[in-house]
């Protein structure tokens, strides 16, 4: 299997997770389901070692990714 010579990003909605996925700042591609974002309708998010993982519906919070409850 051959990844993707992009930076992994979490696909933010209103600071809430809805994808992750390859890319840069301008277009992230979701290697599960597909989908294209935009820079111009969501917010992308580095994935780095110090605020991974990500996971669909967590709040991107004090430069990390947390779930509601635990914010």
């Amino acid at each position: 299997m051959t990844l993707p010579n992009n930076i992994l990003y979490a696909v933010l909605d209103n600071n809430i997770v809805v994808d992750c996925g390859f890319g840069d700042t301008d277009k992230v591609v979701s290697p599960l389901s597909q989908q294209s974002y935009s820079s111009n309708d969501y917010e992308f998010v580095l994935m780095t070692m110090e605020n991974s993982p990500a996971e669909i519906g967590m709040v991107h919070f004090n430069n990390k990714f947390l779930f509601k409850e635990n914010k």
